[in-house]
């Protein structure tokens, strides 16, 4: 899930390849990666519809020709992109809030918090 990718393209084609960088350093979550840290997925460079497969046992129902042949960088986008855009838009939360609630095992168990006789691989 490239939205890095995707900003630093609105970044050109806006002017504004500051701005966007100092966003992406702060406040993006890459899903593929947060995934990857949860175990969901073996490589982090998964897309957003297998993702959403996999957390959401869904199909992501998306026309690739609107991806692929319309033009983004226009003022005003047509219904087929809005619509295109808001589906990427609200299935990315509903992953990140899915992957929330898992555990995050890159983070070392503290001794505190650890349960006698319980194993964890």
């Amino acid at each position: 899930v490239n939205v890095g990718g995707d900003l630093k393209k609105i970044g050109k084609d806006l002017d504004c390849i500051e701005a966007i960088n100092a966003i992406e350093s702060t406040r993006i979550v890459n899903l593929g990666k947060y995934a990857r840290c949860r175990d969901v997925v073996r490589n982090g460079t998964v897309g957003l519809d297998e993702l959403v497969r996999l957390c959401l046992k869904e199909k992501m129902e998306k026309n690739e020709m609107i991806r692929i042949s319309s033009k983004w960088s226009q003022l005003k986008l047509s219904n087929d992109q809005i619509s295109y855009a808001a589906l990427d838009a609200l299935k990315s939360l509903e992953v990140c809030f899915h992957l929330f609630r898992l555990p995050d095992l890159t983070i070392r168990l503290k001794v505190s918090k650890a349960t006698a006789e319980k194993y964890v691989d």
